[in-house]
């Protein structure tokens, strides 16, 4: 038997890079994703890249590189954008 409370945790939005749990809102315009995650920070990614993200299509350097544009467009008060890599309004 399925327990209800772990069969709910499942659906919970997760960042992509750590994990954890995380705000997740769509974008209609774009049939994208905006994620707030407290400790990667906040960006945007399309439906198609986080199922390659997920199927870990994504080598750690390439991972490591997407961190510090977060971080960087986070900085200057930008989301940043996984699919074209740029920091977006």
């Amino acid at each position: 038997m399925i327990d209800p409370e772990l069969h709910g945790q499942q659906h919970e939005p997760r960042c992509l890079f750590c994990g954890r749990r995380a705000i997740r809102s769509e974008v209609p315009e774009s049939g994208a994703h905006d994620v707030d995650c407290a400790i990667c920070g906040r960006y945007r990614a399309s439906q198609d890249r986080e199922v390659r993200f997920l199927q870990k299509q994504f080598s750690r350097r390439a991972r490591a590189q997407h961190l510090r544009g977060i971080r960087a467009a986070n900085d200057e008060g930008f989301r940043y954008s996984i699919d074209d890599g740029r920091a977006i309004g």
